[in-house]
């Protein structure tokens, strides 16, 4: 991920990062795994965009989904014992 404060200098930092340091450490970046010029990118099960760092939703969707659990009797009833 290669971040820009302004598009003028994105294109520099894209060529630097591609022609010299990659290359100088023999790493080759495949260009049909690459998103050029986007405001947002998911990344690790986060989105990466203007507004900052969100969570990517289909991930969280799950436990969204979920029901919520109906109370059980008897979990609250026995103390629980505390050791430091």
């Amino acid at each position: 991920m290669i971040y820009s404060d302004n598009p003028a200098e994105h294109l520099g930092h894209v060529r630097e990062i591609l022609r010299r340091r990659l290359r100088a450490n023999h790493l080759y970046a495949k260009v049909e795994e690459c998103a050029f010029s986007v405001n947002t990118t998911d990344f690790l099960g986060s989105v990466f965009g203007p507004d900052g760092l969100q969570m990517d939703t289909s991930k969280i969707q799950v436990i969204r989904d979920r029901p919520t659990p109906e109370p059980f009797e008897g979990v609250m009833a026995q103390p629980v014992a505390v050791t430091s």
